[in-house]
């Protein structure tokens, strides 16, 4: 029988694959996956600019009941 070695990602394997393609190596493993659709970075910016004045200045926020 022959047992099959895993071998740990390095920094080159990332290199290798499609600029189309997300690619992270977590636990010595190679991920990869497809890129955000346009619209998630905007939905991103956008909630990010309604949470960052009041939370990134330090401001109390006050809800309205």
């Amino acid at each position: 029988m022959s047992e099959s070695v895993e071998r740990l990602a390095t920094y080159e394997n990332p290199l290798r694959v499609s600029e189309y393609l997300a690619t992270e190596i977590i636990d010595g493993r190679l991920v990869i996956h497809p890129r955000p659709a346009p619209r998630h970075p905007t939905a991103s910016s956008s909630l990010r600019g309604e949470l960052d004045g009041p939370f990134h200045k330090g401001r109390e926020v006050h809800f309205r009941n």
